[in-house]
């Protein structure tokens, strides 16, 4: 069994569309909003969250993929990646992040505890339509060229909307994870959920979604990076 497990809703950024809603905080505000959320018991101690590592290891899960929220934010999720890996191989570990707190120390560091690091990245220039803020775009790719220079693998995955299910903006995209050796680019459709359950407009039309997945589809063919689509019919 593979784990996803997000282990806070404390972000920096405030995405439109959130899957998991998360808490926006500022640097200064993120210890007393944590305090918050634990004391009203929507989040967990960090003894409570070493646990959980200590019941998944027993319980022989095959791989856990730490996220969030922003996991960077906070000294103790930190902590805890680096405590599963004391239990679990590298291996088997590995973090989904905006990329807001990363740095070439933080990266080393996290190389000794997780196989890869995972980023989302709808746009290689801007989210047209909002869905992202302002910033967002240019600090992930900020993080997975960092994350390149380090010798770290990275997956990066791609949300299909209206606004980049065409040709001209997944070609950018695909072009820039091959400047950046990135391994795995996995793609995903646009659905309300979290935040965006009442968000409707972004919904591509059957037509262009099709046309992408056809283009992703011969890229695929290429084998230069494992590409892979999840999404219903």
């Amino acid at each position: 069994m593979k784990v996803i497990w997000n282990l806070t809703r404390l972000c920096s950024w405030n995405c439109l569309i959130c899957c998991v809603s998360a808490i926006h905080v500022s640097n200064r505000q993120k210890n007393e909003v944590h305090k918050m959320i634990v004391d009203a018991n929507k989040e967990l101690e960090f003894t409570d969250k070493m646990k959980i590592i200590d019941d998944l290891y027993a319980n022989n899960i095959e791989s856990i993929d730490f996220s969030g929220g922003d996991i960077l934010l906070r000294e103790d999720d930190i902590s805890l990646v680096q405590y599963a890996a004391t239990k679990f191989s590298k291996e088997s570990l590995s973090i989904s992040v905006p990329g807001t707190k990363l740095n070439s120390k933080l990266i080393n560091s996290l190389k000794n505890c997780v196989s890869k690091i995972e980023f989302t990245l709808d746009s290689i220039e801007y989210d047209k339509d909002s869905s992202r803020p302002m910033g967002y775009v240019d600090v992930a790719k900020h993080a997975i060229k960092l994350c390149n220079m380090e010798n770290i693998d990275v997956c990066v995955s791609t949300v299909l909307k209206k606004s980049n299910c065409n040709l001209k903006v997944l070609s950018k995209i695909y072009y820039f994870l091959l400047e950046n050796s990135v391994k795995e680019w996995e793609i995903l459709r646009y659905y309300q959920v979290g935040r965006a359950m009442d968000i409707y407009a972004l919904h591509p039309n059957d037509e262009k979604f099709n046309l992408a997945i056809e283009y992703i589809n011969q890229l695929a063919c290429e084998n230069k990076i494992n590409i892979s689509a999840f999404f219903r019919k």
